[in-house]
């Protein structure tokens, strides 16, 4: 019964050591950019990836292989937005894959030399199962953290709203009102929007320009139609504080409404646990009362 798995564990120790082996013998490719560097006096930066096993996997992995997209899978926005390199999150999608398809194999094969022998059907869910929830987990983890994320910008880009306002009402051109209103708070979304802008102004293009980027980049739609405001302000500049004032309570009241919904949600989860208490108690006070009659 075990048979199998004893040969798959070999196979893959034996096909996984000669891979080496064979690898470290022919070498590597050149790489032809690196050479190109070397030759010309300037080193190639390592990227930050590589210095981790994952970040190895994953760059290799991408290297090699064009993998599918798959449907719930965490788009590149997602990554940017919490700062995860994609390479590193592909090699540790790779790296839990390989655990789920090795490690059932190997615990099944330790606990059968030592005299208990599992099941195949069971190796195979349990496998099936760590394959699954490997390859996935990264990804619902990446989104839920950037869907929390993207949250918090949204209520950033409300306050950033007012503050461009303000900064209107107080005569401020458009451009300047949308700088220095990037510079009032030191929280990451402000940081990341004033160094949006830092960026543009060095390299010559509008702050709508630089704002509408960043959306893009981050995948918050609310700083997207800020940004087109603010390109609209610069032709009819004298209607852009009206134009921010109805944005930020737009804004706010899809944020009251969104909480709102939580919150509704959050109180009927709550009766959920206590209905299923009250089906407990009354069972068993009439299933005595049933059998009795």
């Amino acid at each position: 019964m075990i048979l199998w798995q004893a040969a798959l564990v070999t196979g893959a120790l034996i096909g996984g050591g000669s891979t080496l082996v064979v690898r470290q013998a022919l070498g590597a490719p050149p790489d032809l950019s690196a050479a190109l560097a070397r030759l010309s006096g300037t080193e190639v930066p390592v990227a930050a990836s590589d210095a981790t096993l994952k970040g190895r996997v994953g760059r290799t992995v991408a290297t090699r292989a064009a993998l599918p997209r798959l449907p719930g899978a965490a788009t590149d926005a997602d990554l940017v937005l919490v700062g995860v390199d994609p390479a590193e999150h592909l090699g540790e999608k790779v790296l839990a894959l390989f655990v789920g398809l090795v490690g059932p194999a190997v615990a099944a094969a330790v606990l059968a030399l030592a005299g208990l022998a599992l099941p195949v059907g069971l190796v195979v869910v349990v496998t099936v199962l760590m394959i699954v929830v490997g390859w996935i987990g990264p990804d619902l983890d990446v989104g839920r953290r950037a869907a929390a994320a993207r949250a918090t910008f949204t209520h950033a880009v409300s306050a950033y709203t007012e503050l461009v306002q303000i900064g209107r009402l107080a005569g401020a051109g458009t451009s300047q009102a949308v700088e220095d209103a990037a510079t009032v708070a030191t929280s990451w979304p402000f940081q990341r929007i004033a160094e949006a802008l830092d960026n543009a102004r060095w390299a010559g293009r509008t702050p709508a320009d630089a704002l509408g980027t960043l959306a893009d980049t981050i995948g918050v739609l609310a700083l997207k139609d800020l940004a087109r405001t603010i390109a609209l302000g610069t032709v009819e500049d004298a209607e852009i504080a009206d134009r921010l004032r109805g944005q930020a309570r737009a804004m706010r009241g899809a944020q009251a409404s969104a909480e709102r919904a939580a919150a509704n949600k959050a109180t009927v989860g709550m009766f959920i646990p206590l209905g299923a208490t009250l089906w407990v108690v009354g069972a068993a006070a009439l299933i005595p009362v049933l059998l009795a009659l």
